[in-house]
């Protein structure tokens, strides 16, 4: 996740975000990436092309996206030796707990929308 940097350093000198949680819905508002997280909420394990039917996005688009939430830890990556090539994907415990806030929001705009 890139971040908003502010002028003070942390005490081992890496810049902390001006707003951490604007940081987070930066990374949450690139396109898909809630659609994907969602994704989750009802199956434990999906595959690329699985994820690419439902989305209806371009491959690249959606390598890209689930590339960041690999990098983030947010969804952990399992490559099998087989051709085709099948990789699967699952959320780790950083990702069920982002999960959990997301479904929050969605609980949130559900009552107050």
């Amino acid at each position: 996740m890139q971040t908003a940097r502010s002028p003070s350093q942390s005490p081992r000198g890496a810049q902390k975000p001006l707003c951490p949680t604007g940081e987070l819905m930066d990374f949450l508002g690139r396109r898909h990436m809630m659609h994907i997280l969602r994704m989750f909420g009802t199956r434990d394990t999906l595959r690329f092309n699985q994820i690419a039917r439902e989305l209806h996005s371009s491959p690249n688009t959606l390598s890209l996206r689930l590339n960041e939430l690999a990098e983030a830890g947010v969804l952990a990556r399992q490559v099998f030796a087989e051709v085709p090539p099948r990789v699967d994907y699952s959320l780790t415990e950083k990702g069920r707990a982002l999960l959990e806030g997301v479904m929050a929001f969605d609980a949130y705009l559900k009552r107050y929308r």
